[in-house]
C-alpha cells in the first residue's frame, strides 16, 4: 500500500536524512502515486547522496531514477538486467524488472518471467504475487492466475497482509471480477 510506503520512508528520513536508498524508494512510491514532480524531487536528492552508499546502493538509486526520470521501459529493462546480473540474489532487482516490464513496456510475458525469478528468492512477499495475477489476467490466463493466488496462500508462512489480500484478489477473480 502507497500510503504507508511513504509514512515509512518519511520516517526513515526524519531519522536520517541522508539516507539515499529512502529518497529513492520515495521517488518510486511518488511516481506509482502519479507525482512526476514529487517523484523526480526525490530521485535527485537520491543522486546527490551517491557518494554516502555502498555498491549495491549505488547501482539501484541508478535505476530507480531511470525509472522516474525517464520512464522508458527499454532503457529501464536494459538497466534492470545489469543490476540483475550484478546482484543476482536481490529479489527486488527481479520483481522491479517485472514492474517495468509490465508497467513501462505493457510486456506482461516478459514480466511473468521476471516475477517467476523473484518468487523463487521470496515466495512470501505478496506483490509478486500480485504482479504475476495480474499479468496473467491480462494475457487470459485466468486458471493460472488462480493457481498463483493459491500457491501462495498455501505457503506455511506469510504475512497477513499478504494473505488477506491474496484472499480478496481470489473470491473477485472466482467470482468473474
Amino acid at each position: 500500500d502507497c500510503g504507508r510506503a511513504v509514512a515509512g520512508r518519511t520516517a526513515a528520513l526524519g531519522g536520517d536524512p541522508g539516507m539515499g536508498r529512502a529518497w529513492s524508494g520515495l521517488a518510486r512510491v511518488d511516481w506509482a502515486l502519479g507525482d512526476g514532480e514529487a517523484a523526480r524531487s526525490a530521485g535527485s536528492k537520491a543522486s546527490e547522496l551517491l557518494e554516502r552508499v555502498n555498491r549495491k546502493e549505488h547501482a539501484w538509486i541508478e535505476l530507480v531514477q531511470v525509472w522516474v526520470q525517464t520512464s522508458d521501459g527499454a532503457v529501464f529493462r536494459k538497466k534492470a538486467d545489469e543490476f540483475i546480473r550484478e546482484f543476482p540474489d536481490d529479489r527486488d532487482g527481479y520483481f522491479y524488472a517485472g514492474l517495468g516490464a509490465e508497467s513501462l513496456q505493457k510486456d506482461c510475458k516478459a514480466a511473468l518471467s521476471y516475477y517467476e525469478k523473484a518468487y523463487g528468492l521470496t515466495s512470501g512477499y505478496y506483490p509478486i504475487t500480485r504482479g504475476e495475477v495480474e499479468c496473467r489476467i491480462r494475457l487470459g490466463q485466468n486458471p493460472q492466475a488462480n493457481a498463483a493466488l493459491r500457491r501462495y496462500l498455501a505457503l506455511p508462512v506469510v504475512p497477513e497482509e499478504g494473505r488477506q489480500q491474496a484472499q480478496r484478489r481470489l473470491k473477485e477473480l472466482n467470482e468473474g471480477h
